[in-house]
């Protein structure tokens, strides 16, 4: 079976040009929460909700 994996930036194009606006817009939703999720262990006083 060959791969079938493809770079993100091309995903989001090819959502953009066959205008696959719902599916675009959850992509950079996943891909914004990922970054808060990993950014929150690197700086947890930073992140939302979180006390020290």
């Amino acid at each position: 079976m060959e791969d079938q994996t493809m770079d993100l930036d091309a995903f989001k194009q090819m959502c953009f040009e066959n205008n696959w606006e719902g599916t675009l817009l959850k992509v950079m939703a996943m891909e914004k929460a990922i970054g808060e999720y990993v950014l929150s262990f690197f700086y947890p006083a930073t992140t939302k909700g979180k006390k020290e």
